[in-house]
C-alpha cells in the first residue's frame, strides 16, 4: 500500500537521461511511496545497475502489459523514482520500496539493451489560484474520509492523514495512490494538469467509489468504534439529508430524533440492516489490496 513520502523533490537532482522501469498493472505517483515486485531479468538487472548508483529511475507504467515491453509499449509520462530498500527472494525476484519524486515525460530512447533507457523532462505541476485550489482539496479530503469510514480495507488513519496535509498537490497524489481506482486512472490523474484538474477528476471518482460502497451488499463497511452505528447508516442518512457542509450536524440532530423518524429512516434505507447483519457476521472485513507489482 502506498504511504506519504519523507522527501521531496527539492532533495534530489533529477539527471537528463535515466533508465525505464515499466511497470505493470501499477502507476507510481509523485509525493508518495510504493512497494514494487520486480521479476523481469532486465528489470532486474536494470535495480542492480541503478543500486550502484545514484538509486534514481523512471517508472513508466505499460499501456498493454507484455513480457518484455519495447518504447512504443510505455505511456510518456510517468514518475522518476528513488529506491528506499531492496530485499532479494529466494525465487529470484526482488522487492523493493520506491519513492516518487517527480512528473516526468520521456523524450527518447537513448538505449534499449539491456534495458530501456530514456532522455527525460521533467513536467512540474501547475498550481491555480489558491482560493479555488484550497477548496477543492477541502472537498477531495471531505469525500476521502467518508470512503475511509465506509471501507473495511482502509484504516482511519488515512483519512487523517489527508487532513494534515496542507498543500493540495500533495493531498492530490495521496489520495488517489491509496483509493481502489483502477491503473488507468491512476495514470490520468498523473499525467492531468492543473493541480485544479486534478481535484476535480478525484472528486468524481471518490463519489464514484462512495456510491459504490453504499449499496454494494457485498462489501459491507465496519462498524466504528464508539457509535452504535455502522458507516453504511451514516452514508446512506447523508445522501439523502443535508448537504456535506453540514454532515457532522445532521448526524448528532438524528440521534436526538423521536422514534417515528428513526424508523422512516430505516425504511428509507434498508442496506442499514443487511450492513449490520454482514459486520457482525464472521469474516466480513474486506482483503487487504495485493501488492503492486512489476515483471
Amino acid at each position: 500500500m502506498a504511504a506519504e513520502a519523507g522527501a521531496g523533490p527539492a532533495d534530489f537532482v533529477i539527471p537528463d537521461a535515466l533508465p525505464v522501469l515499466p511497470l505493470r498493472d501499477a502507476v507510481v505517483l509523485p509525493l508518495t511511496a510504493v512497494p514494487l515486485t520486480v521479476g523481469r531479468p532486465r528489470s532486474v538487472q536494470l535495480v542492480d545497475d541503478v543500486m550502484r548508483g545514484n538509486r534514481l529511475l523512471a517508472l513508466v507504467a505499460e499501456r498493454d502489459v507484455k513480457s518484455d515491453p519495447g518504447p512504443e509499449d510505455l505511456h510518456r509520462v510517468g514518475t522518476v523514482g528513488a529506491i528506499h530498500q531492496l530485499h532479494r527472494v529466494p525465487d529470484g525476484t526482488v522487492r523493493l520500496m520506491v519513492q516518487g519524486i517527480e512528473r516526468i515525460r520521456l523524450v527518447d530512447f537513448t538505449a534499449t539493451e539491456p534495458y530501456l533507457v530514456a532522455r527525460v523532462e521533467v513536467l512540474k505541476d501547475q498550481t491555480d489560484q489558491a482560493t479555488e485550489v484550497d477548496a477543492l482539496r477541502r472537498a477531495v479530503v471531505d469525500v476521502f474520509r467518508r470512503l475511509v469510514e465506509a471501507s473495511a480495507e482502509m484504516p482511519d488513519e488515512m483519512a487523517t492523514a489527508a487532513e494534515n496535509l496542507s498543500d493540495p498537490r500533495h493531498v492530490a497524489y495521496f489520495v488517489a495512490a491509496v483509493v481502489p481506482i483502477d491503473v488507468a486512472a491512476r495514470q490520468e490523474l498523473l499525467e492531468l494538469d492543473p493541480v485544479s484538474a486534478k481535484l476535480r477528476r478525484l472528486i468524481d471518482l471518490l463519489q464514484r467509489e462512495l456510491a459504490v460502497r453504499s449499496w454494494d451488499g457485498r462489501s459491507p463497511p465496519r462498524p466504528r468504534s464508539g457509535s452504535p452505528r455502522s458507516s453504511a447508516s451514516t452514508i446512506c442518512a447523508s445522501s439523502s439529508g443535508p448537504s456535506r457542509k453540514s454532515w457532522g450536524t445532521s448526524r448528532s440532530a438524528a440521534a436526538k430524533a423521536p422514534s417515528s423518524a428513526a424508523a422512516s429512516r430505516r425504511r428509507a434505507c434498508p442496506t442499514r440492516r443487511a450492513a449490520r447483519r454482514s459486520a457482525s457476521s464472521p469474516g466480513s472485513r474486506g482483503s487487504r489490496r495485493h501488492r503492486r507489482s512489476t515483471a
